[in-house]
């Protein structure tokens, strides 16, 4: 594991904390049954037990995902692994501890505690225990994706921040200066020309450029793109991202007739009525929550689209409705009930 002896201390003392609550808990739950037929008993304790047992190994691998967040450290693929290989263990502990319950019996026709039925039930016991902790797996791996895109998100934007602040000095933040992107893909080896065509395209979507041939790489700055190069020129790079990169959540209550913010004060849109969009970026959080999980990746990259076209100035229904119907088909089915409601909020006009 990557984190630090102090956090994997952390995480076995919130283990074995909780281990501990859950052990009383379980215990208390016998004592209770004490009244019922031996057979009932034991068929309660075995039950019980499993039902610890994966209680237990949640908690295990709910401690890593808590030490992995306080240390700083962001969950891999591996790691994912490791922790459910621990959860396992921790099942299969377990499963070793069931008693004998004195040579009693578990049915009713009063099988003994065989070596062969012995294993039987242990078998049992981990199956079943394996099966309670699935939504507790998924919920995790599903967690590490979504965390590792959104590292890749924030590292694709200070990426083109870069670029950008380029593309500004290379033209001394003038308009109908042209410049050559060729020239930054040739000093900065970490990009490549699909990467440098998306973030122009990128640019160019957002009024901060103009491209002037086909290839993309030829481009001059427009003056939106002039405004927010001389608002993020002072900005060290250890600060947040420029304003231009910034994503603005803006909310509309009732129908307007034109919005303009920041440096790009240009306001040509017209409206007759537009939906709460501090509710649409809810929906979509919620939603984040409910993507089936051979499908982690695609869901955040449809969510991430089409909150990225929802800001601009100008969204296209027809991009909207190409992500929501790629979101349709990822969606578990609570996600399809959140679509199906983003659509009625954003396709109304249909």
């Amino acid at each position: 594991m990557k984190i630090s002896k102090e956090a994997e201390e952390y995480a076995d003392a919130k283990f074995f904390h909780a281990s501990r609550i859950i052990f009383e808990e379980a215990k208390k739950k016998v004592e209770n049954d004490k009244f019922v037929s031996h057979e009932n008993t034991a068929q309660t304790d075995y039950t019980l037990k499993i039902e610890a047992a994966a209680r237990m190994a949640e908690v295990r691998m709910q401690s890593y995902v808590d030490a992995y967040e306080a240390e700083g450290e962001l969950i891999e693929h591996d790691d994912v692994l490791e922790f459910i290989k621990r959860a396992k263990d921790i099942i299969k502990q377990q499963s070793r501890m069931i008693p004998t319950f004195g040579g009693g019996t578990i049915t009713m026709v009063r099988n003994q505690w065989t070596d062969e039925y012995r294993e039987q039930m242990l078998t049992l016991f981990e199956e079943r225990a394996f099966l309670k902790i699935e939504p507790k797996m998924n919920e995790i791996i599903l967690k590490s994706k979504e965390t590792r895109l959104n590292k890749t998100k924030k590292k694709k934007m200070s990426k083109r921040n870069d670029l950008f602040r380029w593309i500004f000095d290379q033209c001394s933040g003038k308009r109908y200066t042209p410049v050559q992107l060729q020239l930054f893909l040739d000093t900065n080896p970490d990009w490549d020309k699909t990467e440098l065509e998306k973030a122009s395209d990128h640019f160019e979507g957002e009024g901060l450029i103009e491209q002037k041939d086909d290839s993309g790489f030829l481009v001059w700055l427009t003056h939106e793109g002039v405004n927010a190069g001389n608002s993020s020129r002072d900005v060290d790079s250890n600060d947040p991202p420029p304003p231009f990169f910034q994503q603005t959540h803006n909310t509309f209550n009732a129908p307007v007739g034109a919005f303009q913010q920041g440096d790009r004060n240009i306001a040509n849109i017209v409206q007759t009525a537009t939906p709460n969009m501090q509710e649409i970026y809810e929906l979509l959080d919620q939603l984040r929550g409910h993507i089936t999980s051979e499908n982690a990746e695609s869901g955040v990259e449809y969510i991430d689209a089409l909150e990225e076209e929802l800001e601009k100035g100008v969204p296209k229904q027809s991009r909207i409705r190409l992500f929501l119907n790629g979101l349709g088909g990822v969606a578990t089915e609570a996600g399809k009930t959140v679509v199906g409601e983003l659509t009625k909020r954003l396709l109304s006009g249909d």
